[in-house]
Formats: C-alpha cells, sequence, structure tokens
C-alpha cells in the first residue's frame, strides 16, 4: 500500500464503519427511552428518515474514499468541509485531513489531474455543498409544513 494514501484509505474504513456504530448508538438509545416501539407503530418518522438518508450517504462516501473513485473524492471533500462545522473536533480533523490532501496532492491518486490551488475542486465542492443546504432547507421546509 502506498505510504502517502494510507492515511486516506483507513479514514475511508472509518467512514464506511461509523454509519453502522451510529445507527446501532440511535437505535439502542431509542429502545432504553420506550420511544423505538412508538416509532416503529406510527410508521413515517421524518428525522428518522433524514438521519437515515445521512447515513447512506455516509456509507457511500466511505466505499467511494476506499476505493479511490472520482465521485467518491468530490463526497470524501464534501464531508470534510461539512465536518468543518462540528466544533472544536470536526473542526480539528477536518482541517488536518484537508491540509494531507492537499499537500500530497490525493486527487491524483483518485484518477484527477493535480490542480493548482483554488480551481475546479473548489468550485464543484462549493456547488455540491450549495445543493446540500437547498436539500436541508427543503427538507425542513416540508417537515415544518407536514409533520409540525
Amino acid at each position: 500500500m502506498n505510504p502517502v494514501t494510507r492515511p486516506i484509505r483507513i479514514f475511508g474504513l472509518i467512514i464506511i464503519l461509523l454509519p453502522f456504530l451510529s445507527i446501532g448508538a440511535i437505535v439502542a438509545w431509542l429502545a432504553s427511552r420506550g420511544f423505538l416501539v412508538t416509532v416503529l407503530t406510527a410508521g413515517f418518522y421524518f428525522p428518522l428518515a433524514l438521519l437515515l438518508l445521512s447515513h447512506i450517504l455516509l456509507l457511500v462516501t466511505g466505499i467511494g474514499v476506499f476505493g479511490f473513485r472520482k465521485w467518491g473524492y468530490y463526497l470524501f471533500k464534501m464531508f470534510l468541509y461539512v465536518l468543518a462545522f462540528g466544533f472544536p473536533v470536526g473542526t480539528v480533523v477536518s482541517y488536518v485531513t484537508l491540509a494531507y490532501v492537499r499537500k500530497h496532492h490525493i486527487e491524483t491518486h483518485f484518477g484527477m489531474p493535480e490542480h493548482p490551488p483554488g480551481t475546479g475542486t473548489m468550485r464543484a465542492v462549493r456547488w455540491g455543498l450549495g445543493m446540500l443546504v437547498v436539500a436541508g432547507l427543503v427538507a425542513l421546509w416540508v417537515w415544518l409544513m407536514y409533520f409540525v
């Protein structure tokens, strides 16, 4: 294994395992509060559906990063920029990982040409983050209009 890509591959493996651990913890917490039976008998519960969708996206991101796919690189960069809002631990992890990606030109291992700073990739990341924010706002609006 290439020593430069080894930390990225390990991070991809962690991103693959994280949704399973998180969903297990959430289900255990809901079951301990007696809320799991209520959710299962009531049917569709929007916040849990949104949580499940985000976990599926995280799992797909991990698979793309672990397999060094081009789309995995874009999802990974979006994940790191969103993670930066998770102060203080998420901010530090995101900053260190982004610095590593920039320093070692990790995009070349994902089958892309090396970009000078501030081109191509940043535009795609900004567009993806914008779409993520719009999707979140639409989901929040739907939830407020129909479920509250």
